[in-house]
């Protein structure tokens, strides 16, 4: 019965610090726009053939290091040296990933996923672990009562 109590009380702390685990993540989260990377000769000619013009486009700065992958995210645990802030815009953060080679930066919105599924499935751990402590005493209590003879 301890044990179930212990679950019970660590299932229930669980659903209530998952959210805020996930803000206390999304406060060092850094947004980025993902490119897969060209090789460093290629990106050494690119940086030669772009024109002011368009230096001012982000998309093309983005094409110079690489072939860009949607809209920018927000990334947490990235070293910040891999992290390329191009001269043409210091602005944009970029960040090379080759996923042939297994990288996968995390990124915020899987860490709220996971802290919605953590708290939905502590929720349950905890009701279940509840009721079994609530209804075990009561069973117990029933089977330790006299059985009373009908007099007749």
């Amino acid at each position: 019965m301890k044990r179930i109590r212990i679950g019970a009380i660590a299932a229930l702390v669980a659903t209530l610090l998952a959210f805020p685990a996930g803000w206390l993540a999304s406060l060092a989260a850094v947004e980025v726009w993902i490119v897969t990377p060209h090789s460093p000769e290629t990106v050494g000619l690119n940086q030669e053939l772009i024109t002011a013009e368009e230096a001012k486009d982000p998309r093309r700065v983005l094409e110079i290091y690489g072939n860009p992958v949607g809209e920018p995210i927000r990334v947490l645990f990235v070293p910040r040296d891999r992290i390329v802030h191009p001269k043409e815009m210091p602005s944009l953060a970029i960040l090379p990933v080759d996923k042939t080679k297994g990288e996968n930066p995390l990124q915020l919105q899987t860490v709220w996923f996971l802290a919605r599924w953590a708290t939905a499935g502590a929720a349950v751990v905890g009701f279940l672990l509840v009721t079994v402590l609530v209804i075990a005493p009561r069973r117990r209590v029933a089977a330790e009562r006299p059985e009373t003879k009908d007099p007749r």
